[in-house]
């Protein structure tokens, strides 16, 4: 079999400081409220009072504390300001193609159990108010959600979530528009139902998002959103669609959500004249530390081809060669394929994806598939 290479497949740059750094997320909320039954009962205006884990006291005189649960790490609130960043993020445990910096907000009593105040009998309502930043990568995005999350999920995937309702700024891959997105998702099978996309007005600073139960005998979870514009909460509108987060747990948990895909790609031209380039992000807890790249393409017959830096190589088990070796882990971009004809090649995988070694990647999972050749 011919080599990617022979047939002209040497787009790569061949060092990775002739790489540039990749776009890096950083989002920002401004507010998490939650109203059980008619009454304020929590708030956060992220004023520097607190810093996750801690959050501020209840409202009401409920014997309850409340804790945040962390996926990642968060900068110290600052200027009225949670910040979400993907330096800050961790490699999803249900998904491991994508890096997340999320809370969970629970309640615990005076022995620590916790203590689930969102159930089914009651009425209540959950807010977030977000800096609108448009997503810079393809499935990248920040969201409002509830769900029957657990508190240690990552050994048992049976333990995932399975009805997460989720409000969401999200940048599509159909079409490459940035949307609100309302959904509803299985964690354990990766399973999402779509209630709505609505597109996102020009001009506007901000945007509250609200997920609300307004009938205690019914389990309907109902989404909206108001843009916000210094300080002023305009119109609320609601968006399509129904969730139901009651069928396997009686409660659900509210959260703030940030994602981003390992790996993404942005492609452009006709088959014989095709470019890809790659961008790669590397979790908070790698970032800085030594280890290696990887660039692979699967072609349609089986084949598994691997750039080594210089050229491709077929890989046929063992090591698998690297992009780059011995490197710093950083966020970056790298170009993949540059004006090339790939004709002879639909259907062929190109993966993005860092590791101390190939095993450690593999067994992480942090990799993605970024780019299928049409």
């Amino acid at each position: 079999m011919l080599s990617l290479y022979r047939l002209g497949l040497v787009g790569l740059v061949a060092f990775l400081g002739s790489a540039s750094p990749s776009l890096a997320f950083q989002f920002s909320a401004d507010e998490f409220k939650g109203v059980l039954n008619g009454t304020s009962t929590f708030l956060d205006p992220f004023d520097g009072s607190t810093t996750p884990p801690a959050a501020p006291k209840f409202l009401t005189s409920v014997a309850l504390t409340p804790k945040y649960n962390l996926g990642g790490t968060f900068t110290t609130p600052g200027a009225g300001k949670l910040l979400f960043s993907s330096a800050q993020a961790i490699v999803s445990p249900a998904n491991t193609s994508y890096l997340v910096n999320k809370l969970t907000l629970s309640a615990t009593n005076s022995t620590g159990a916790t203590t689930n105040l969102l159930q089914p009998g009651a009425t209540f309502e959950v807010s977030a108010i977000f800096d609108l930043i448009m997503p810079q990568k393809n499935d990248e995005g920040y969201c409002l959600e509830l769900g029957d999350w657990q508190s240690n999920p990552k050994n048992d995937p049976t333990l995932w979530a399975k009805e997460v309702a989720r409000l969401c700024i999200y940048k599509n891959t159909d079409n490459n528009n940035v949307n609100i997105r309302f959904n509803q998702k299985d964690v354990t099978t990766g399973i999402a139902k779509l209630f709505s996309k609505t597109p996102i007005e020009a001009g506007h600073q901000q945007i509250q998002f609200k997920l609300a139960k307004t009938d205690q005998n019914l389990n309907a979870i109902t989404a909206s959103y108001a843009y916000v514009d210094g300080g002023v909460v305009g119109k609320d509108t609601a968006v399509p669609g129904t969730a139901n987060v009651f069928t396997y747990k009686q409660y659900t948990i509210p959260a703030l959500h940030s994602f981003t895909p390992v790996g993404t790609a942005d492609a452009s031209g006709m088959n014989t004249k095709y470019s890809v380039q790659a961008h790669l992000e590397v979790a908070g807890d790698a970032l800085g530390k030594t280890g290696n790249l990887y660039v692979v393409v699967v072609i349609p017959s089986g084949g598994i081809y691997m750039h080594d830096g210089t050229t491709w190589v077929l890989w046929k088990g063992g090591t698998m060669p690297a992009y780059a070796i011995n490197v710093a882990l950083k966020s970056q971009d790298i170009a993949v394929l540059k004006d090339l004809d790939v004709s002879a090649f639909t259907g062929t995988q190109i993966y993005v994806g860092y590791g101390a070694s190939d095993a450690e990647m593999l067994d992480n999972g942090t990799y993605s598939l970024i780019n299928t050749i049409p």
